[in-house]
Parts: structure tokens; C-alpha cells; sequence
């Protein structure tokens, strides 16, 4: 798990997902997978969570924008971020 982890923490797409979180007050964790396939990030407040799978690879898909596009989405889907009113 340990290598994981480090593999992981180098991922732009991860990275990207922590920042949010950071500015948003929400906790972020790192879910090992069971048996074959990839890991989860979940992030959660309180009893609301939302997870995805993220890649292992440092290279990531490179496209932070749509990473952050995505995960606010799900949060919004999910009750953990407020959704806009415009």
C-alpha cells in the first residue's frame, strides 16, 4: 500500500482533488482496492461521501480542469458541496 500511496501522491489528477478539498474543507482518503483493479479516492464531510476510481500511473490524464469539472459534479451530486445559484 505504501507504493501505492507514493505512486499516487505524484498524480496531477490527485493532486488536483487534494487542492479542492483543501479549499473546501473536505477530507480526502485513499481507498485500497480489493484484489485486482485500481484504488478509490473518497472524499467525504461528515456522513456524505463520494468516491472515484483515480489512476496509479505519475502521469495522470492531464487534464486538471476536467478533473476538477468532474469531481465537483459528483460532490454536487452527492450533498457535500452546495450547488451553484446563478
Amino acid at each position: 500500500m505504501n507504493r501505492l500511496i507514493q505512486r499516487i501522491r505524484k498524480n496531477p489528477d490527485y493532486k488536483e482533488v487534494q487542492k479542492l478539498c483543501a479549499e473546501h474543507g473536505l477530507d480526502l482518503e485513499l481507498v485500497a482496492p480489493r484484489g485486482t483493479g485500481h484504488p478509490k479516492l473518497r472524499v467525504s464531510r461528515g456522513a456524505l461521501s463520494a468516491e472515484a476510481p483515480c489512476a496509479t500511473t505519475p502521469r495522470g490524464s492531464l487534464q486538471s480542469k476536467k478533473v476538477r469539472g468532474a469531481w465537483i459534479k459528483r460532490l454536487r451530486e452527492a450533498g457535500i458541496l452546495a450547488n451553484k445559484t446563478d
